[in-house]
């Protein structure tokens, strides 16, 4: 197997000789068999390696999957640097989810080494190596065709992308592990892999167990096979969307022009990846970016007279005569509620004179729940963290069904056709980035109050534009 990693990253020129190779080393056995690969392949190349461990202030194993990472690497004399993060406070103050917030941090730390290493050698070339392997590339692929994706997300996850490699998608999860058994190498095991809360873990647990096990072995293989085709596919075409891109479109200093007769002559294919192109350039990447922006902006080409289409990060787009002009607008001020914590019993008061007040009750004492608009009943005993009465920011959810399907906030209030200019003004009441309650509308299935229910957390909402 070390043959065959060496061979699919000489094929994909992740690393040359002479390279600063920062491989992420987290203890368990994805990342331990990185580790052991690059140790050995750095004879090869060759190349320096330098491993970085990030203790992500979650479980409480984490300190000995540090201590295990370190005196592996003082056993290979390696260079090693533990950073210690709180993963849920920082994805709790930035509107984030755990995942995502991890993420953040451990390329944070990545880039930080990186840069240490720049500063002592100018000319470096530096690597940084993931354990991502051909099971989690059908995962991601899985998860973006469910959520609905172009052909990009399809692709799944790149070999190589920048300066960020993965040697082991060549590899599937069972390779991985008669690779270390073979070499007599223990790991760590991390509880939350097996956590179903984890949209990730549902897939790999009970979609893709299932499909390799009932309805084709090694299923994770060809998903990611597949994935590997769509990404040459996607190569080529995005060569292609640039050429056409040149031909009906020019770069201005802070905006973009279309020139819709040309952008007209174009494949109808080709045009909407000129839009997303045209969008992408302009904002710096394509997060948020949907199929309805799209569809907005096309619709402008199509009418005679002038307008305009709004898109996420402050961008408009106007059609003024015969062209499509891309630019941010001029003031992106969006009206905002500040968040406010409430002390259970007590009260919270906006700036506009709503006011929240906050009682427990027994359940034992409430023979039903009733239905009122502005007065709202919750299982306080599955609050997580402090209640907060906030405005939307990125990352915010809640649960739609006693199943646990999870909806986020943007899309339910797009479903529910909230104005845009509206929906900065509703206030939220959060338990994180879970909205417990969406003020004139709904609460989360998450929390509601049930059989087992034994504290009522009771939340009336009074002034302002709210009455009961």
């Amino acid at each position: 197997m070390l043959q065959k990693v060496e061979a699919f990253i000489r094929k994909k020129n992740m690393i040359m000789p002479h390279d600063l190779v920062i491989a992420g080393v987290s203890g368990g056995a994805d990342s331990i068999c990185l580790f052991l690969m690059l140790e050995k392949l750095s004879e090869v190349f060759p190349f320096s390696l330098y491993i970085v461990h990030v203790h992500h202030g979650i479980r409480k194993e984490a300190e000995h999957d540090a201590d295990y990472v370190k005196k592996l690497c003082d056993n290979k004399n390696i260079p090693c640097r533990i950073f210690k993060e709180n993963v849920p406070v920082y994805a709790r103050e930035n509107g984030l989810t755990v995942e995502e917030a991890g993420r953040i941090l451990r390329y944070r730390a990545f880039a930080k080494v990186a840069d240490e290493l720049m500063r002592k050698d100018a000319s470096a070339h530096v690597r940084i190596a993931v354990a991502h392997h051909m099971n989690d590339c059908a995962e991601t692929v899985l998860f973006n065709l469910f959520r609905g994706t172009a052909l990009r997300g399809l692709a799944g996850i790149r070999p190589k992308r920048d300066n960020i490699i993965r040697p082991l998608l060549c590899l599937e999860r069972s390779e991985i592990e008669k690779y270390l058994s073979d070499e007599h190498m223990d790991y760590c095991t991390d509880a939350t892999n097996e956590d179903e809360t984890y949209t990730r873990n549902k897939l790999r647990h009970r979609i893709l167990a299932y499909a390799d096990r009932e309805i084709c072995h090694h299923a994770s293989r060809h998903i990611a096979e597949t994935a590997a085709y769509v990404e040459e596919a996607e190569n080529f075409l995005s060569k292609l969307t640039r050429e056409a891109f040149d031909r009906c479109a020019n770069l201005k200093e802070d905006s973009i022009l279309i020139r819709i007769a040309d952008f007209k002559k174009e494949d109808p294919f080709l045009r909407k990846r000129i839009l997303m192109l045209a969008s992408e350039m302009l904002a710096g990447t394509r997060k948020d970016l949907s199929a309805m922006h799209l569809k907005a902006v096309a619709a402008l080409a199509e009418r005679e007279n002038n307008g305009s289409a709004d898109l996420p990060y402050g961008m408009i787009v106007k059609r003024v005569y015969g062209d499509l002009i891309f630019s941010k607008k001029e003031a992106d001020v969006e009206e905002r509620i500040t968040e406010t914590s409430i002390h259970i019993p007590g009260e919270a008061v906006l700036s506009d004179g709503t006011t929240f007040t906050c009682t427990l009750i027994k359940a034992s004492s409430m023979q039903r729940v009733p239905q009122k608009k502005y007065t709202k009943w919750f299982d306080y005993d599955k609050i997580k963290k402090s209640v907060t009465i906030r405005g939307r920011r990125s990352g915010d959810h809640f649960t739609i069904s006693a199943s646990g399907h999870h909806k986020s906030l943007k899309e339910y209030l797009i479903e529910e056709k909230v104005p845009r200019d509206e929906r900065n003004r509703i206030p939220l009441v959060a338990d994180g980035d879970h909205i417990l309650w969406i003020v004139g509308y709904r609460i989360s299935e998450a929390y509601k109050v049930g059989e087992t229910t034994e504290t009522i957390l009771q939340i009336v909402v009074t002034g302002g534009p709210y009455d009961e």
